[in-house]
Formats: C-alpha cells, structure tokens, sequence
C-alpha cells in the first residue's frame, strides 16, 4: 500500500523513494549523461557556427569526460579536416 487513508506517503513508500542507491543512479548518473549530451550538442552547434576551435576543444572535453561518445570522433574528425585544411574528398565540386 503506498498511502495512507489520509493521503500521506507510508513509511515504506518514502524508504523506496529516498533510497540512496536510486537517487545515485537516477540523479546523478542520467543527468549526467543529459550534461555530456547538451555539451555535445554545444559543440556541434559551435561547429555549424564556424567556431571550430571551440567546438573542437568542447569536443576533446567531453570526450575525456565519458569516452562513450567516441563513436561520434570519426564524423568530428572528417569534418574538422575537410573544413580546416581544405582537404576535399571525392570528385570536384559544382559538376
């Protein structure tokens, strides 16, 4: 039963509640995992903008951070090599 006939919270409900395991994992790691996301998308939104330092460094921050978002390093890595040196991949452009 989670209530009371007086619409309080029992005893056991607010123990399942406040449990210290479940606020570590679901304030602490989810909404860090949500900060690391808006830095991602900051650092692309910088990239779009033509800040690429910034963007870059945003980038290597969050990586150092949670190495889960390695998987986007290759698109970075591409784009900030095509955008800053100039290289260009595949045929000429305007045909």
């Amino acid at each position: 039963r989670l209530g009371t006939a007086h619409g309080a919270a029992s005893p056991s409900a607010l123990l399942a509640v406040v449990t210290p395991g479940l606020l570590l994992v679901d304030h602490v790691h989810f909404q860090y995992n949500g900060m690391l996301l808006g830095l991602l998308m900051l650092s692309i939104a910088d990239l779009e903008a033509g800040r690429t330092y910034r963007g870059a460094v945003l980038f290597s921050l969050l990586l150092n951070m949670k190495h889960i978002f390695l998987y986007v390093a290759p698109v970075f890595f591409v784009y900030l090599l095509r955008g800053h040196c100039g290289c260009s991949f595949g045929g000429p452009r305007g045909v």
